[in-house]
């Protein structure tokens, strides 16, 4: 009996952690702002791999931003 007080505080400060939060609103543009100095670039030490992934990277970046 002496756990129980214990383990009904735990679950209740567990449960308070569930509620809904405001979150953040952002636009597109403050997305497209934030990404564009982080765009991939090339290295003669790139893999096909990482080719691959940048150009995705790129391809995502630019369906969603355009040319703005």
């Amino acid at each position: 009996m002496k756990l129980r007080a214990p383990l009904l505080l735990i679950a209740a400060l567990l449960m308070a952690g569930c509620g809904a939060t405001g979150g953040y609103a952002t636009t597109d543009g403050a997305v497209c702002d934030s990404l564009r100095p982080v765009l991939p670039t090339w290295s003669i030490h790139d893999t096909e791999q990482s080719k691959a992934e940048a150009l995705l990277f790129l391809d995502v970046f630019q369906a969603i931003c355009g040319d703005d």
